[in-house]
């Protein structure tokens, strides 16, 4: 028996993983992308859960998907394959053996990331160009450069159009993620960004931007509140950034002391640290949307899976990435013990060296 979690802790249970030994895929489907958030998904196969019924759930083409209501974490996937009742859980709400398993065994080495699937449907290879397992895909298209770039997720119910920056955007006010500065070694004034350099517009300190910067995080609550091993954001000006719901056409501005609480949108404080800090996801789907803090209300990281860039799954056309560091790479097994640490350690390090 394994232990798994939300963020929150809502879905927290131990399950049992039917297929120890076999190798994790990590999954590009377009589907799989808008549907969470992420430009990849993995899973483990495991027998029938026993506490569900408390989740949401939201069925699509390749079956029903249970998450959090209340941290917006995906926390099982129920598809029926050919007459077949089959169980995965998302490899990131994995974080040990169940302290309460009076029957367990010695642990035997966790399964290992090893292959890609759907890479075609990413246009551009998405995550799998970079990462250290082996993929084939199909050319790369460039697609048209577009002066508006549409977003939605799994179920539609939001949308979202961003567009090209412009002089309001470089006015904007934020300090810097931990993508660029690390928090844990660098000068807390400068985090600050007193300076008030734009560094979200690409090229930097270019005099006509035309991109975002995008990078990926491996911190223990985008984890937890996705369900995942690796998160990719997009930091987007809100004045860049329109919200439609439920099919509308009437745009909405992302003001987040205005948004009716009616709206498609869960709202999580995730960080018990920091109670500025939130995220958002659709209350449909779970697919997240993106997080914001208090702090920096001028530029949010805005969730790149949910992107329909012509060119590709990374929007390169849109997109500027990071490729130095991984944020957070050290919380691959931060709140993991024994052997399920190892092979998110391996992934998230095969992805740091494959980014630069």
């Amino acid at each position: 028996l394994y232990s798994i979690t939300c963020h929150c802790g809502n879905a927290s249970q131990a399950v049992t993983i039917t297929h120890l030994g076999d190798e994790i895929a990590l999954c590009h489907k377009t589907e799989e992308r808008h549907i969470t958030g992420v430009l990849c998904t993995s899973y483990e196969t495991i027998d029938k859960p026993e506490k569900y019924d408390q989740l949401r759930q939201f069925t699509g083409s390749d079956g029903t998907r249970y998450w959090c209501g209340t941290c917006g974490c995906h926390v099982f996937l129920h598809e029926d394959k050919g007459g077949e009742s089959v169980w995965l859980v998302p490899t990131g709400t994995l974080i040990g053996l169940d302290t309460h398993d009076e029957k367990r065994t010695v642990e035997r080495m966790a399964n290992t990331y090893a292959c890609h699937n759907a890479v075609k449907s990413t246009v551009d290879g998405g995550l799998s160009s970079v990462s250290i397992v082996q993929s084939t895909h199909g050319s790369t298209s460039k697609g048209a450069q577009g002066d508006v770039l549409h977003l939605s997720c799994g179920c539609k119910k939001v949308q979202m159009r961003i567009t090209r920056p412009n002089n309001v955007s470089s006015s904007c006010r934020a300090k810097f993620p931990d993508l660029l500065m690390p928090y844990h070694s660098s000068d807390p004034l400068a985090v600050q960004n007193q300076g008030h350099k734009a560094w979200w517009l690409r090229p930097a300190d270019s005099s006509k931007p035309n991109k975002y910067l995008a990078g990926t995080c491996a911190c223990l609550t985008c984890r937890l509140t996705s369900g995942f091993e690796i998160q990719n954001w997009a930091f987007v000006p809100r004045t860049n950034t329109t919200l439609y719901f439920d099919g509308s056409k009437k745009p909405i501005p992302l003001d987040f002391n205005s948004l009716s609480v009616k709206t498609s949108l869960g709202t999580y404080q995730s960080s018990k640290g920091d109670i500025n800090a939130f995220r958002h996801f659709c209350l449909q789907c779970g697919a997240t949307l993106f997080w914001r803090d208090a702090y920096r209300t001028d530029v949010i990281d805005v969730s790149v899976g949910l992107m329909d860039a012509p060119e590709g799954a990374r929007a390169e056309r849109w997109l500027d990435w990071c490729t130095y560091r991984v944020s957070f790479s050290k919380d691959a097994a931060l709140g993991r013990t024994g052997k399920i640490a190892v092979p998110a350690k391996s992934l998230i390090q095969g992805l740091e060296e494959g980014i630069k």
